[in-house]
């Protein structure tokens, strides 16, 4: 995928960390990097502000973090406003990052690559399937269900809602005419649905 020209990572955003306890308590600030690396490919991770690499976090542990975030120190509606907002400006950062390195003098398909690129740094597996009009990238089990157990992290709705987002963002700078329909609940399978009928699919 590399087509990048950018050296170094790129940071799109800075989100608070809670404390894990029922009261709440900013206990220091996340920074989250995307990078298209010519050896390792496209990456999004976290690092605790000013800290390094040795904190580096995955993208699914930053959205069950910010979702410990949320739940923590928001009631509910408040929480998935916040998750939807934060998901959403991700993905418009990492579209624009998108832009300016990866999608140069055009590209066939810019927004199937986005998300395809998106869901490759879950380090899932998923299959794409193309169903008449319609493309579909399926993610077989969950994506933050694993992170959970190893991590520690609470599993929770919210960081679906927040991939979802994210996605949506995605879309909507790098290629707007091309909407994506995804799951509005926690599911054992994820299901992406591209509707292609406007767009050429090569």
């Amino acid at each position: 995928m590399s087509a990048s020209i950018q050296s170094k990572p790129t940071l799109i955003c800075r989100y608070p960390i809670a404390s894990s306890d029922m009261y709440y308590n900013e206990v220091g600030q996340r920074d989250v990097f995307v990078w298209d690396d010519i050896l390792h490919g496209f990456q999004i991770w976290g690092e605790l502000s000013g800290a390094g690499e040795e904190t580096t976090i995955s993208l699914c542990e930053i959205f069950l973090e910010y979702a410990m975030f949320c739940q923590t120190g928001y009631e509910d509606a408040q929480a998935y406003a916040l998750m939807e907002s934060f998901g959403s400006g991700m993905g418009q950062a990492v579209a624009i990052y998108m832009l300016d390195n990866i999608f140069l003098n055009g590209f066939p398909n810019p927004g199937v690559c986005a998300l395809e690129c998106v869901l490759e740094t879950l380090k899932v597996n998923f299959t794409i399937h193309q169903i008449g009009p319609e493309l579909r990238f399926i993610i077989c089990d969950c994506p933050f269900e694993k992170t959970a157990g190893q991590t520690g992290l609470p599993q929770s709705e919210l960081a679906h809602v927040g991939l979802n987002a994210m996605c949506q963002g995605l879309l909507k700078i790098i290629q707007p005419e091309l909407p994506v329909a995804s799951p509005v609940d926690e599911r054992y399978d994820h299901i992406f649905a591209i509707d292609t009928e406007n767009a050429i699919i090569s």
